[in-house]
C-alpha cells in the first residue's frame, strides 16, 4: 500500500499486483503453448514411426518376393 504514515490510509498502489497478475498469465500462457507444441511433436513422432514401420514391411515383402525362385 502507499501510505504516507501508520496512521494515514492514503492510496492503494496497485502496480505491482497487477505486473505481477500479467506476468504469471502470461507465464501460464506460454506454458500451454509449450504443452500444445510438444503434443503435436508427439503426434509427428509418432506418424512418422508409423510410415517407418510401413515402409520396412514394403522392403520386406519386396525382398522375400524378389528371393523367391517361382518369381523369376
Amino acid at each position: 500500500m502507499d501510505n504516507p504514515s501508520l496512521s494515514d490510509y492514503g492510496g492503494n498502489n496497485w502496480a505491482p499486483e497487477s505486473l505481477c497478475a500479467g506476468i504469471c498469465s502470461q507465464a501460464g500462457s506460454d506454458a500451454a503453448q509449450t504443452d500444445a507444441a510438444r503434443q503435436r511433436l508427439e503426434q509427428k513422432a509418432v506418424r512418422y514411426r508409423r510410415v517407418e514401420s510401413a515402409m520396412a514391411l514394403e522392403i520386406r515383402t519386396a525382398i522375400i518376393r524378389f528371393a523367391r525362385p517361382n518369381n523369376r
